[in-house]
């Protein structure tokens, strides 16, 4: 049967079909599909995201090429979260692929060259930083990326991922309401009380605490968990 004929490639943007997990030949055609999106639009992190999710059921060249092209998209942005993807992947990277982008990340000079792969689609093998205009006019711009990374996640059914991405984002820019709403309605929704402590106690020391996080924090204290405003 013809796969082409029936099943165009919007399918693959509906929020549920990566936690699907459809016929290996369906998956191929996601992992085709985003890589495509990927080299054609390398500025959208919820195509890198969807594409990693996909990648892993294509074997460890295609996890590691995905991984690739996305730190080197984001360059030395959000480090926090390019270390938890990395991490999240170890189970499908070999040893020493791990350690080739954990010294990546942990190298000290720009100058040193990223890795590279076969199935790279935006990484060239070159050693120029190339710039990316993801972060827009501002600091804010760039957050709102972020959030629709995590948000994209979550569609996905990726609870944990999308909290990462969140928790990663609050502490590195604890100013920004977005994703401080963003990562207290996940808090919400898994009742994760311990982890909002630490969250509520590191806003309270940087001075960013808003009235939803005080008003969950006094609704803790009074019913012993996280409850919704309505």
């Amino acid at each position: 049967m013809d796969t082409e004929a029936w099943l165009p490639e919007p399918e693959f943007h509906r929020d549920d079909f990566l936690s699907l997990r459809p016929p290996s030949f369906l998956r191929e055609q996601a992992y085709d599909y985003l890589s495509r999106q990927v080299s054609h639009h390398p500025e959208i992190l919820s195509y890198h995201v969807g594409r990693i999710q996909a990648a892993v059921t294509q074997g460890e060249e295609a996890v590691y090429a995905s991984l690739i092209d996305l730190l080197w998209v984001l360059g030395n942005r959000g480090r926090s979260l390019q270390k938890r993807l990395i991490h999240a992947a170890r189970k499908w990277l070999s040893q020493e692929k791990y350690d080739v982008l954990t010294r990546h990340l942990s190298r000290r000079s720009p100058s040193l060259p990223l890795p590279f792969s076969c199935r790279c689609v935006v990484h060239d093998g070159s050693w120029g930083k190339v710039d990316w205009a993801i972060e827009g006019p501002s600091e804010e711009a760039e957050s709102v990326d972020w959030v629709q990374a995590a948000q994209d996640c979550l569609g996905m059914g990726q609870i944990d991922q999308a909290r990462e991405i969140l928790e990663g984002l609050v502490a590195e820019t604890p100013e920004n309401s977005r994703a401080r709403q963003a990562l207290l309605e996940i808090f919400r929704a898994t009742n994760e009380t311990e982890r909002f402590f630490q969250f509520y106690e590191m806003l309270k020391d940087k001075a960013c605490l808003d009235s939803a996080w005080q008003t969950a924090f006094d609704q803790i204290k009074g019913v012993g968990a996280l409850t919704s405003d309505e």
